[in-house]
């Protein structure tokens, strides 16, 4: 779903239910700039051929690695998939979700994530957030 910058501000001081994503907490931006800088800079060191490469729906997209996370990188926007998502997110997410969406409406996978999905979608930004409002805490 779209959100404004303004959103991320009302939400960086919550406490995150999980400890893994404390660490690619996504009100963090400079540092998640920091990491899509890196990336740009040498894409071809970071690419990496994910078991995941052969689903239909991303088999034209690139996956990089930094650190513990992948990054894929569709239509001009990096996704940052913690370790603890890649399964949601490639099995459930495209796969079922976004492929049953797809065959009766015909969108792209970016299309679904912005205007579909719950994911936090910041024009502003180059990466999308994968967790949803309902992922914080007070």
């Amino acid at each position: 779903m779209k959100k404004s910058m303004k959103f991320l501000e009302e939400i960086k001081n919550q406490k995150s239910k999980r400890e893994y994503h404390i660490k690619y907490n996504y009100m963090k931006n400079q540092e998640i700039s920091k990491i899509i800088e890196k990336l740009e800079k040498s894409k071809e060191k970071y690419e990496i051929k994910s078991r995941y490469n052969d689903i239909e729906e991303i088999k034209n997209f690139k996956i990089y690695q930094i650190e513990d996370i992948e990054i894929l990188e569709i239509e001009n926007k990096y996704i940052i998939i913690r370790k603890d998502e890649k399964s949601f997110f490639y099995n459930i997410f495209i796969q079922e979700e976004y492929r049953k969406y797809n065959q009766e409406n015909q969108i792209s996978i970016l299309e679904y994530i912005e205007k579909i999905s719950n994911f936090i979608f910041i024009k502003d930004l180059k990466y999308i957030i994968l967790d949803i409002e309902e992922n914080y805490i007070k």
